[in-house]
């Protein structure tokens, strides 16, 4: 969405907006704020050029460079289990990529834990949210696990980039010592 400041003295009656030299569309009314449905991904040049009831431009503010994103992270690997800490469903998997708007993190439902198979993004159980690849469940309990990675990136696109299946976590803790 692009927005903009409205002209201090200037009856705006609407906006064109310009993407990339060539008129993308206008408001309705003298709204600030402009939704390019038509735009391909990428980044593009805008500009906003106010006018008035007779339609005479105004001057506009100058261009900007605005990029759209609508694709998720990908990640050229699949995540999988770190060393031999099972007692604590310790996870790694790779840094995904974005090559527009940049990877913000694995914060929506970064990795999930189920019993039965790896969980989609709306559910499971999120272990935890991580900014940087890798986690510790340190809430699970023995048994076996299946876990679903999931990145997230500064446009708000999420996809699944990776799952582990299989993680057999061990309870490792000695019991206490019988008094004699």
């Amino acid at each position: 969405m692009l927005n903009w400041q409205a002209p201090a003295t200037f009856a705006v009656n609407h906006y064109d907006i310009y993407r990339d030299g060539l008129l993308a569309g206008s408001t309705t009314g003298a709204a600030t704020t402009y939704t390019d449905a038509s735009a391909s991904e990428g980044t593009h040049d805008y500009a906003v050029l106010a006018r008035d009831a007779a339609a005479k431009p105004a001057c506009s503010p100058p261009r900007s460079r605005w990029s759209y994103d609508k694709t998720a992270p990908t990640s050229g690997r699949l995540a999988d289990r770190a060393g031999d800490d099972v007692r604590r469903g310790h996870l790694v998997w790779p840094a995904a990529g974005d090559a527009l708007s940049g990877v913000a993190g694995y914060t929506r439902a970064p990795h999930q834990r189920t019993r039965v198979a790896p969980a989609a993004a709306d559910g499971g159980i999120a272990v935890c949210a991580p900014a940087q690849p890798g986690c510790v469940d340190s809430s699970a309990a023995t048994g076996t696990w299946s876990y679903g990675v999931f990145a997230r990136d500064a446009a708000g696109n999420v996809a699944q980039i990776g799952t582990v299946s299989n993680v057999v976590v061990v309870d490792k803790t000695a019991p206490p010592a019988r008094p004699s």
